[in-house]
């Protein structure tokens, strides 16, 4: 009886250790089981973002910046409608008022930022420029040239930068003084030669002949040198120069001598003659 019990225990046992066995075999292996190679997580991974300078990016960058750049636009249009619809409704009064301190406070604020480059560049200049070196026969002008420190220093220049100036303008500012200077005498020698033409004790009908009675006294007194200034410059013209020489001239003979019966001679004096003139 226990065998035949053994038995069937064993017997009705074996068809359930069939059935665990069929399970144990279908169930998945957990080491060897991957994602599909298509699953959506991992094709949205895949996706990278475009480089900084590929075309797209490029691209996506222009937009961004032209719609910016509308945008400022339409907000500065409108801004200026805003603004021209409030000035469309105040009174040419109000509008010529608002216009007036509109323009005094532009003009405060350019004063003030001109002020403000002014001070800055003249900190970067010496407080005071040594003695500039002046260029080969050119004499520096001291009142001009306390003008030129002062303007060097608002311009912010250095010592070197200063004397390069001086070095460039200072021969040509020079030039242009004597052709100045030279101008305007002869200017005014075509006046002074209207006024001696007509100068009652030498001009008139005989100015000619005057004039060459004035002009004896610079051939006989007078050097080459003294002739060239005196033409170059016009001075020769000046009627109280032409009058000093007439007279003179009046004192000398035909022959180059003084009347009298001094003869005219241009030797220098010595110091003797001078103080005893005739001894």
């Amino acid at each position: 009886m226990a065998q035949e019990g053994t038995a069937g225990v064993a017997t009705a046992g074996a068809p359930a250790a069939a059935t665990v066995a069929p399970v144990a075999a279908a169930a998945p292996n957990a080491a060897t089981t991957t994602a599909p190679a298509n699953a959506p997580a991992a094709a949205t991974a895949a996706v990278a973002a475009p480089a900084a300078d590929s075309p797209e990016a490029k691209a996506a960058a222009a937009v961004e910046k032209v719609t910016a750049q509308a945008a400022e636009a339409a907000k500065k249009a409108e801004a200026e409608t805003a603004e021209s619809a409030r000035r469309a409704a105040l009174s040419s009064e109000a509008r010529a008022a608002e216009d007036k301190t509109k323009a005094a406070e532009e003009a405060a604020k350019l004063e003030t930022e001109k002020a403000a480059k002014l001070e800055a560049r003249r900190k970067q200049a010496p407080e005071k420029y040594k003695g500039f070196v002046p260029p080969e026969g050119v004499e520096l002008d001291a009142p001009v040239m306390d003008e030129f420190q002062a303007a060097a220093r608002d311009l912010g220049l250095s010592q070197e930068d200063a004397q390069a100036f001086v070095d460039r303008l200072a021969p040509i500012v020079a030039k242009n003084h004597v052709t100045s200077v030279l101008g305007l005498a002869r200017t005014a020698s075509d006046e002074w030669i209207a006024k001696a033409a007509v100068d009652p004790e030498y001009g008139g009908d005989k100015f000619a002949e005057n004039a060459a009675v004035a002009k004896k006294t610079f051939d006989l007194f007078g050097t080459p040198a003294l002739a060239k200034f005196l033409k170059d410059s016009g001075m020769g013209n000046h009627p109280e120069l032409v009058r000093w020489a007439f007279r003179i001239g009046q004192k000398i003979g035909p022959d180059d001598k003084f009347i009298g019966g001094t003869e005219a001679s241009n030797r220098p004096k010595s110091a003797e003659e001078s103080l005893w003139p005739n001894s």
